[in-house]
Order: structure tokens, then C-alpha cells, then sequence
């Protein structure tokens, strides 16, 4: 009788009837004349005193009344008045979390019933379910959403990304801080990602969250993005291209990469770009990736270039142990060498360049072309040589007569001797 009407109440609104206990003949008069959020039955009357004294006889449940008798009446607009008094309250705190500044994002945190909401506008816009293990925790949840609300594109640290259900091998005690001006809070955080399986977690949860706040925030027509988009970007991140590419680089490089595309993508979206331009525009920068990713293959495991905090007493103590206490410099210490992704060959008939070198695949390469030109580690196993070196760039792979390949591509599949 009253469902259709009852289910246009926003769930804030909803759960506070539920609360106090209002009729649903009542939220039923309500929401038939369009008074359907907190703000909506806020405004609909000034103070709990009107409520009390004006709602039988606007609402029809005056004595006598749809069932009513005096004390019924009494009774229910009571009950409107308590409602009153709590919709303020909330309004309040809703108009306080939208104006805000920036710096007070740290005290951000989901309202009563705004998860529901969230969840409610990302099953609308995208046809399935948020489930509960993918999303952010109230406080990430709310940071991210007041970020989107101000049209902007939040920026997180990996720490920060806090689950609405975290792991025991994630979760990380809170640390109550202080402001500058002496007002306490608690910071909540996760230790950073440790595994592939870890980040890709992680990752969800940002991606989830990141969707749902765009979903509840319908005005905001610059941040317009589609989930299959936001899916393609980060399938091509875990793909060939980058992660799973050959040879790969370290999950740690590729983790801090994903995070400084974000923030490209936040910039772009400053400056007046779509966000859904933005995500293509970061994507197509080619320039980005070789920079942030490819040239950081071969440098080592990536902890030299991006440090974990946590490992960093542990690091250093392993190397002390490694230093001898001779006069050596140095001595005791290993460092990772390039030369070792090209191992030193022994030494083969002249026709077959004097030198080669076994690769992952089995297959054997030349140390030098024909014209006892050598080739090209830089190029050939890491693609960043600038040009100019004086070596050959030819492919190194030994045929069955035992001389190099030596055509114009790089070792690999392309080659018909791979």
C-alpha cells in the first residue's frame, strides 16, 4: 500500500524513521509530496515545537483521523518532533562536510546511511553490486567522496587505501596525531601492498570505491567515467605490456608508477580535461611509462629506487654483515651487475663470432656480429640504449650453422631462428 511511496525515501532519511519509529502511513504523506531526504523534511518545518503543534491536521492524523485517536495523535507528533530535531542535526553535518576546507579531509567520515546510498547509485549506473570485501573503509570512503563532490580527482598514498574489511596481514594499528592547532584525530592506514596478490587487492578496493563516489556524486559532469574504461586500463597494467612483460619490471616500481599516473590524471583533470580524457591521455603517454617503467628494468629488484620503510633496519643490517673488516674498499659488498644478464661465454669457432651466450629460452647468442662488432646489451635486453654506442643492434641468436642471426630485429619470437 505504501511501498511505492516508501521507496523513494533516501536511506539517511529512512534509517531514522526506523530509529524513532514513524508510521509508514506517515513517510508514505511524506514522500508522496516530495519530501524524501534529510535536508527536504529539515526545511519542512522550522522547529520540533511546529512539527508538533501543525503535523495531525497537515499530515491527516488528527484525532479521529486514518485510525487516530487523541493519543495516537499525540504520541506520533512527538515522534515527528524527535525526528526534527535529529534531521538537523544531520543536515547540519552534511553542509559542515561539504564546505569544509581540504586539510579537514583527515576528520572525514561516512554519515548514517551514505554507504547505503553509494551503494545504491553504483548498482544504478553500473547493473551489479559493490561487494563489501572491494570497498573503502567510512573514513577512505569519505575522503574520496568529498574529494569528487568538490569536482576534483582524489590522490591517495597506498597506506591510506584502507578496506571496509581488512586482512590481519594488512591491518596496521591507528596513530592518534595532532594538528597544528592541537586538535587530535586518528590516522588510519595499512601497510603498503607486499605481494602481486596484495596490491591487485588493493587496487580493487581503490577502483571500487573510486566508482562508487562517482556514481553518488551524478553532477559532477566533468568526472563522468565508465567502468569498462577504468577495467581496460588496469587490465593493460597487469598485462604484457607492463607487468607480466619481459623482461619485468619490479611490482614495487610498477605500484609507485600506478600511483604518479593518478596524479597525472588528478592534474589533467585540474586543468580542465575530462576525467575520462585523462585516463586516455596518461594511457597514450608513451613518454611517462618509458621513463617511470622501462628504463627502471634491469636496475635491480627496485629497492634501491623506491625503499620500503618497513625493510630499511632489516637492509642495513644485512649489509653490515656483508662489509669485511679488511682494508679493502668496499670488500664484502655485491652489487648488482648488468653484465650478469649477459653471462660470459666460452670461446667457439671463429665462424661462430668467437663468443656466445645462453638465454632464458635455451637458445644460444653471439657475443659479436660478424664483422666482430659487438652487441648491444643495452638495446637488446633492455631496449634503452640512446643510439650512437658503436654496437651492434642486429640479433644475436645462433643459428643451426652456428652464426648469428644478425637481421634487424630484436632476439625474441620475431626471430625465425627464436
Amino acid at each position: 500500500m505504501y511501498a511505492a511511496d516508501v521507496s523513494t525515501i533516501h536511506e539517511g532519511l529512512s534509517k531514522l524513521y526506523t530509529q524513532i519509529g514513524i508510521p509508514y502511513f506517515i513517510q508514505s504523506s511524506l514522500a508522496g509530496q516530495g519530501f524524501v531526504t534529510i535536508g527536504d523534511v529539515k526545511w519542512r518545518w522550522g522547529t520540533p515545537q511546529d512539527a508538533i503543534s501543525n503535523s495531525p491536521a497537515q499530515l491527516l492524523f488528527t484525532a479521529g483521523l486514518n485510525g487516530y485517536d487523541a493519543g495516537t495523535s499525540l504520541h506520533t507528533a512527538i515522534r515527528l518532533g524527535q525526528l526534527v530535531e535529529l534531521v538537523t542535526k544531520a543536515h547540519n553535518r552534511e553542509v559542515e562536510d561539504t564546505v569544509k576546507p581540504e586539510m579537514d579531509d583527515y576528520k572525514a567520515t561516512l554519515m548514517t546511511g551514505q554507504r547505503q546510498d553509494l551503494e545504491k547509485a553504483y548498482l544504478k549506473c553500473y547493473s551489479e553490486v559493490a561487494k563489501i570485501n572491494n570497498q573503502g573503509s567510512d573514513h577512505f570512503t569519505a575522503v574520496v567522496n568529498r574529494a569528487i563532490g568538490r569536482g576534483a580527482v582524489p590522490y591517495t598514498d597506498l597506506k591510506h587505501m584502507v578496506p571496509y574489511m581488512p586482512d590481519f596481514e594488512t591491518s596496521k594499528t591507528s596513530t592518534r596525531k595532532k594538528t597544528s592547532s592541537g586538535e587530535e584525530f586518528v590516522e588510519e592506514s595499512v601497510y603498503e601492498p607486499s605481494g602481486e596478490k596484495q596490491w591487485k587487492q588493493t587496487m580493487t578496493v581503490f577502483r571500487t570505491t573510486l566508482l562508487m563516489c562517482l556514481a553518488g556524486n551524478p553532477n559532477q559532469a566533468n568526472l563522468k567515467l565508465t567502468k569498462e574504461s577504468l577495467d581496460e586500463f588496469y587490465d593493460w597494467m597487469y598485462g604484457d605490456e607492463l607487468l607480466q612483460r619481459s623482461p619485468a619490471p619490479s611490482l614495487k616500481v610498477v605500484m609507485y608508477t600506478e600511483r604518479k599516473a593518478w596524479k597525472n590524471i588528478s592534474i589533467y583533470v585540474h586543468e580542465g580535461s575530462t576525467l575520462q580524457d585523462a585516463l586516455a591521455k596518461v594511457r597514450a603517454d608513451s613518454m611517462f611509462w618509458i621513463r617511470e617503467v622501462y628504463e627502471r628494468i634491469g636496475r635491480g629488484k627496485g629497492t634501491s629506487e623506491y625503499p620500503d620503510s618497513r625493510s630499511r633496519s632489516r637492509d642495513k643490517s644485512s649489509q653490515d654483515k656483508g662489509k669485511s673488516k679488511g682494508k679493502g674498499k668496499a670488500k664484502g659488498k655485491s652489487k648488482w651487475n648488468a653484465s650478469a644478464a649477459w653471462p660470459h661465454a666460452q670461446a667457439t669457432a671463429p665462424a661462430a663470432a668467437a663468443s656466445h651466450s645462453p638465454t632464458p629460452k635455451g637458445k644460444t647468442w653471439a657475443k659479436v656480429d660478424p664483422k666482430n662488432k659487438e652487441y648491444c646489451k643495452k638495446h637488446l635486453v633492455y631496449q634503452n640504449c640512446p643510439g650512437k654506442c658503436g654496437r651492434s643492434h642486429n640479433c644475436p641468436i645462433l643459428k643451426l650453422d652456428n652464426t648469428p642471426c644478425n637481421q634487424n630485429h630484436l632476439p625474441g619470437p620475431a626471430c625465425p631462428h627464436y
